[in-house]
């Protein structure tokens, strides 16, 4: 497809080639108008998923900026080997900006994950979370749970990371082999328990002395990624983690 695409510009010429793919990205707003998953407002060609104004007054906001000592990385002390820890917005459910992870994990929106990836890289790039990153790693699923949701929303938001930083994904180095119920209405000790020796790591030869920054969507008692990070830890020598997640549901 993308050689046909190329194919088209060069018989077209690029100016030509540009104006028909806008006529045809416009046509196809108005026939299927895009909303913005905030506010609702019927986007314009220019804008993906979120609207200007949605940008503007609910913007995403990095919690803890460059501080290593924060709360986040508290979570993962002694656990696993945490470098630092950052998210993108605070994660409450049922609120205007809990409805763009709603989308994306709910409602078949691969793409937002996309979208929220290349938004956390650009907001950002003026911090340290991505220095001295040799890999991103995102949460793996299930086989049977991927199959349900047709994709891995952290595979997705990982992808967005990486168009933004160059740093390459690795998807292998880590698997998940079971999934016995959601963590959202569990409670601390709950959530430990109900991820214990649910990961496998394999294919870790090139991770030996890395650092990798895993990505989860959203870190509530951190019991998944850390869970996850410790069974990385256990095959792979002096590896460090850092974690990014889009939404901090604690309280604190």
């Amino acid at each position: 497809m993308k050689k046909f695409g190329k194919g088209i510009a060069s018989f077209l010429g690029p100016k030509i080639f540009r104006s028909v793919h806008d006529l045809l990205h416009d046509m196809a707003d108005y026939i299927l108008p895009r909303n913005c998953l905030i506010c609702g407002r019927r986007l314009s060609s220019a804008e993906e998923f979120v609207c200007s104004v949605c940008f503007l007054y609910k913007p995403f906001n990095p919690l803890f900026h460059d501080n290593r000592d924060n709360y986040l990385s508290k979570l993962f002390y002694g656990a696993i080997p945490i470098e630092k820890a950052q998210a993108i917005m605070r994660f409450r459910p049922n609120t205007d900006m809990a409805n763009i992870i709603y989308s994306l994990k709910y409602n078949n929106n691969p793409d937002v994950g996309v979208f929220l990836g290349r938004v956390a890289a650009k907001i950002l790039s003026d911090s340290n979370i991505f220095d001295g990153i040799d890999y991103i790693v995102p949460m793996p699923l299930t086989k049977k749970r991927r199959s349900w949701r047709g994709y891995n929303q952290c595979e997705r938001i990982a992808n967005g990371v990486s168009e933004v930083t160059g740093i390459p994904v690795d998807t292998h180095c880590v698997s998940r082999m079971s999934f016995h119920c959601s963590q959202t209405h569990l409670d601390y000790i709950q959530r430990q328990d109900n991820v214990q020796n649910n990961f496998k790591a394999s294919n870790t030869s090139a991770l030996e002395g890395k650092h990798i920054l895993i990505i989860d969507d959203i870190v509530t008692t951190g019991a998944t990624v850390k869970s996850c990070g410790r069974e990385i830890a256990r095959v792979v020598p002096n590896i460090r983690i850092s974690v990014l997640a889009m939404g901090f549901a604690s309280a604190l």
